[in-house]
């Protein structure tokens, strides 16, 4: 790596200005940080990764001992304050994306980035207890003014400083005073940590009731926490406030918004519960800054949260930030003038940036919870189709999708990616194998019926609807089939006279069912002649994405040994077992 003489200081040792360091690290470039705190810790709740910040911490060699922090995003669902679902997608790779979505703690993010940055560019990188209050711009060089811990005043000199130092910027101050005081939004945030039990996928996100009244996301941050087997999942709760609430960590309690959800039941969390478990809840106002026009002044460029923050959905903010670095570090190696640098970095990204961050005031995607809110005018729905076409809500994430730099793999117009998971997640990680409640067991009973009345009737449509794609079917010694060759196999038979079947032990083990029974087949036998075949069947199903129960697999040992092949390919690979083999003897 060539060594890069340009003197660079960042203020702020966050994300954006640690990930900012190693990206100019990269090309050359040794920075040096300067961090108000006394001390870094893990500090915060959490993040949600997206597939492009993922993408940039591999590409500064990190997204394996990132993995090791994060949890795997695999869906994202949506739901009114009653808890009906309005709308789910995958995340990530289970989208077809080349990178995963990922949520975090932000200081397990930032941890990492800070021990990286320690290790390639050495234990002097980051100067802690060190605030920076303003600069002064020269023709070659920028000062900065510095206050320690104690109060003592000191100036550094550098060819550029990058002003990573969040919302609350001194250097945005400086740089745009009348376009820095935060606004109150008039939305207070609750935001919390509960341990508990995996829901849903075991990474999934779950948007719950409306912006702006009484919005709730929930997601998993850390898996297995402290060996407890336990995941700790992230909340943050929005809901209007006429005050805004006097610091960032003040403490709150969760009585105070107990009762936006006390009609909320989703199938695979209990919210409530959730809420009384708590470990802490902190109160935070959610302001805004409006869009700068721009970020550069001479020698000083704002990054990250100082350039453009943005109100937490979406899960853009920190993405976005960490963008910037790798970004700024690729203007200022190929740009020799270093305010023409800092101008081109600003060109690029300043315009795109300033559209995400009012898409997401205006809410985003999550605009799709205040549709079904406002269009049922807050009451319970009988079809969430009538209310919002899955078309029409997968429309409005593509576009916001194609705007954050993301377009869905594979999407054409009048696609659909989207999907509703009709209670695909009701028994989803049990811890172990459990009996079938009444309500599932009456559920797959009734499959079983569907099952022996299309095998009777030969309907192969139907037969074809309760098959999964994945069927492993073998009834009799020797003999199994895939999905289309039992199809083919009932067609041609047309054996079956009657099916009994006698008293069935369901277990579930989460969306997968195992059926173990006793059965009786009437069969026609090839000579014109009727038999019964009797044995014990172990069927498994699981619960599809659509909600329906569908076999994967059924296995049937009878109680004797009589095959009847009837198709070609059943009689070739009966031949090759003992049971076909000592038939060919007789």
């Amino acid at each position: 790596m060539t060594s890069n003489p340009l003197d660079i200081a960042i203020i702020g040792a966050g994300p954006a200005g640690l990930a900012a360091a190693l990206r100019l690290h990269q090309r050359g470039f040794r920075p040096r940080i300067y961090e108000s705190v006394a001390e870094l810790r893990p500090l915060g709740v959490g993040i949600d990764v997206k597939v492009y910040g993922s993408k940039e911490l591999d590409e500064l060699g990190l997204l394996e001992e990132f993995r090791a922090i994060s949890v795997d995003a695999r869906d994202s669902i949506f739901y009114n304050k009653y808890g009906q679902e309005i709308y789910a997608e995958l995340c990530g790779v289970h989208m077809g994306y080349l990178y995963e979505q990922r949520f975090v703690h932000r200081g397990r993010l930032q941890m990492l980035l800070y021990r990286t940055v320690l290790e390639r560019l050495g234990a002097d990188a980051v100067v802690q207890g060190t605030r920076c209050t303003g600069y002064t711009n020269h023709d070659e060089r920028v000062t900065l003014d510095l206050v320690d811990q104690d109060g003592t005043a000191s100036q550094v000199t550098a060819d550029l400083a990058i002003a990573a130092d969040g919302i609350n910027s001194a250097l945005r101050r400086q740089m745009h005073p009348d376009h820095s005081e935060p606004v109150y939004s008039g939305i207070t945030m609750w935001r919390g940590t509960t341990l508990m039990e995996p829901f849903g996928s075991g990474g999934t996100i779950l948007h719950i009731g409306a912006p702006q009244s009484s919005s709730m996301i929930v997601y998993p941050i850390a898996d297995d926490f402290e060996g407890t087997g336990k995941v700790l999942v992230n909340w943050v709760v929005e809901a209007t406030r006429e005050e805004s609430v006097e610091d960032w960590n003040q403490l709150g309690s969760v009585d105070e918004i107990m009762h936006y959800y006390d009609q909320c039941d989703i199938v695979h969390l209990d919210v409530q519960e959730m809420l009384r478990n708590a470990r802490e809840v902190y109160l935070f106002p959610l302001i805004r800054h409006e869009p700068l026009d721009t970020w550069t002044d001479g020698r000083v460029v704002l990054i990250g949260d100082a350039a453009h923050a943005m109100y937490p959905r979406g899960g853009n903010g920190a993405c976005q930030a960490v963008v910037d670095g790798g970004a700024l570090a690729e203007k200022l190696a190929t740009v020799e003038d270093v305010p023409a640098a800092l101008k081109a970095f600003e060109e690029q990204r300043l315009k795109a940036v300033n559209g995400i961050v009012m898409a997401h005031r205006g809410e985003g995607y999550e605009v799709i919870r205040r549709m079904v809110e406002e269009r049922t005018g807050g009451e319970r729905f009988t079809d969430i189709e009538e209310v919002l076409p899955l078309a029409e809500a997968d429309a409005i994430f593509s576009k916001y999708h194609a705007l954050v730099g993301q377009p869905r793999p594979g999407h054409e117009a009048g696609d659909t990616t989207g999907f509703r998971t009709k209670d695909a997640y009701r028994n989803t990680r049990p811890r172990g194998v459990v009996d079938a409640d009444d309500a599932t067991r009456a559920q797959i009973l009734a499959v079983e019926e569907r099952r022996r009345a299309a095998l009777l009737a030969v309907d192969l449509p139907a037969l074809d609807d309760l098959f999964d794609a994945s069927l492993v079917h073998t009834h009799a010694p020797g003999l199994t089939h895939d999905k289309a060759q039992l199809l083919e196999h009932v067609a041609t038979r047309k054996a079956y006279l009657d099916i009994s079947r006698g008293p069935l032990t369901i277990r579930l083990i989460g969306d997968v069912a195992v059926v173990t029974g006793r059965i009786e087949n009437r069969l026609d036998s090839p000579d014109g002649a009727e038999r019964l075949v009797r044995g014990q069947v172990i069927q498994v199903l699981r619960r599809c994405e659509d909600g329906a129960w569908r076999f994967v697999s059924f296995q049937m040992t009878p109680d004797g040994e009589h095959v009847w092949p009837a198709t070609d390919a059943e009689k070739a690979a009966l031949a090759q077992t003992s049971i076909g083999q000592k038939g060919a003897q007789a």
